[in-house]
């Protein structure tokens, strides 16, 4: 069990769930909100993301790979080329149903911090949370410590930031 395991060390941070599937992002809030999480807002797919990003309300982001209006592809792309410090650095976590090492190749190319595939355990999407490194608005982190936010950066091994046993 983690160090960071308590309910209180999510309460302050703001996630934001965006998938097209509305039962998804209800099951997905459920969970968080099992993990002490108290602000979770959704989005239905990548523009209306884009506007709660806006408002620099969220400190991570569960983003369907596959939403048929805006692909997560194309919002990853989106927001780590913007000329902005909290969008490029913003944890995201890829949630996908169909899941291969290609997309998690891209998908991490991109910019993402880590992928799930669904369905997920809530201890799965705990240690997901706690390995981006995500920190509350406040600059604080999950473990109490301040820093700032850091820019994403690729990350050498994939399979660190995927179950590949939960996709066989």
């Amino acid at each position: 069990m983690s160090a960071f395991s308590t309910s209180s060390d999510f309460e302050a941070l703001h996630v934001l769930v965006v998938d097209d599937n509305s039962f998804f992002r209800k099951l997905e809030r459920s969970m968080l909100r099992q993990l002490g999480v108290d602000t979770v807002y959704e989005a239905s797919d990548g523009l209306d993301a884009l506007t709660r990003l806006d408002q620099r309300e969220c400190d991570l982001v569960l983003l369907d790979w596959n939403m048929p209006s805006f692909p997560g592809a194309d919002f990853l792309r989106l927001i780590r080329d913007k000329d902005d410090v909290y969008f490029r650095s913003i944890p995201v976590i890829v949630v996908t149903s169909f899941a291969n090492q290609a997309l998690v190749l891209k998908a991490v190319e991109l910019g993402a911090n880590g992928v799930v595939v669904k369905p997920f355990s809530i201890a799965l999407l705990r240690d997901r949370i706690l390995a981006t490194g995500a920190t509350c608005r406040a600059g604080q982190s999950l473990s109490g410590e301040r820093h700032e936010r850091l820019p994403a950066v690729a990350i050498d091994d994939p399979t660190a930031v995927f179950d590949i046993d939960g996709m066989m």
